[in-house]
């Protein structure tokens, strides 16, 4: 209701209205609806020209308001920077990286307890996490850190080039979400871009884009012990896996650089 008068105007200048999601809850919350409150919100998104998701399987969020046609794909991208001067990956042990929102809902205490299985089996690792914390999981993720020896160290919100030193440091990129509003994350391009194995669920669009045994593997939601038994599987043969890494980043530079994207971005306004 709040963007209603800027449809009216546009509409009132004959402009293209093109509606641009990031996320999965839409088609969620339309659903939910009954009454004049879905006729509502159904006649004021009606009025989009076009419609852009992330992959294809997050077409259904506007298929209920706009013909197929006119619903577009643009994925996500990578920042320039993380592409500069690419380091040389040690596959020496187990370097895990976890960098998002520390929220129950995109797994970091699966992780947690994943790691505590490695400590158990005596696996020799290091693990990174970074993002903000949750206020209301603040409490339980620090008694999980005191747990822990320097092997696991909490870095904080990083940015720029403490995010691409962490993510050059990794070889392998622990993402277990089952978040709710999950689009098509971003943290899974930037992982792929610098070189990192994937762990991560079949969920939301991650499967647009994610090919098991080529990106990495799909691990269980919920599941700690799914994420162990993928890290203990691939510290047996480590330096197997480089070739996955190899291959994630030059499917990255391939699909996923910020020309790319303005170049699909121009195609969908002048189409």
């Amino acid at each position: 209701l709040k963007y209603y008068p800027y449809f009216i105007m546009e509409k009132m200048y004959n402009k293209e209205i093109i509606i641009h999601i990031h996320g999965n809850h839409l088609w969620k919350e339309y659903e939910n609806l009954q009454g004049i409150k879905k006729k509502i919100f159904h006649k004021i998104l009606s009025m989009s020209d076009k419609g852009i998701v992330l992959s294809a399987s997050l077409k259904k969020n506007l298929s209920s308001f706009l013909p197929n046609n006119n619903i577009y794909i643009l994925e996500n991208f990578v920042e320039d920077f993380l592409f500069d001067t690419l380091s040389e990956k040690k596959f020496d042990k187990l370097r895990i990286i976890y960098l998002s929102n520390l929220m129950q809902e995109k797994g970091i205490l699966d992780l947690l307890e994943a790691l505590q299985i490695l400590n158990q089996n005596h696996i020799d690792y290091e693990a990174q996490i970074a993002g903000g914390i949750d206020a209301s999981m603040k409490p339980i993720i620090d008694t999980y850190l005191k747990k822990f020896g320097e092997n696991v160290t909490y870095l904080g919100l990083v940015y720029e080039e403490e995010k691409k030193k962490l993510l050059d440091w990794g070889n392998i990129f622990v993402f277990p979400t089952y978040y709710s509003m999950e689009g098509q994350p971003i943290s899974n391009f930037e992982a792929m871009a610098t070189g990192n194995i994937l762990l991560t669920t079949k969920h939301a669009g991650i499967p647009d884009v994610f090919q098991e045994g080529t990106n990495g593997f799909y691990i269980e939601k919920k599941s700690p012990k799914s994420i162990s038994d993928a890290l203990l599987s691939i510290d047996k043969n480590l330096k197997e896996y480089k070739q996955i890494s190899e291959h994630n980043r030059q499917e990255a530079q391939e699909k996923y650089r910020v020309e790319n994207f303005i170049t699909k971005l121009n195609k969908i306004l002048k189409d």
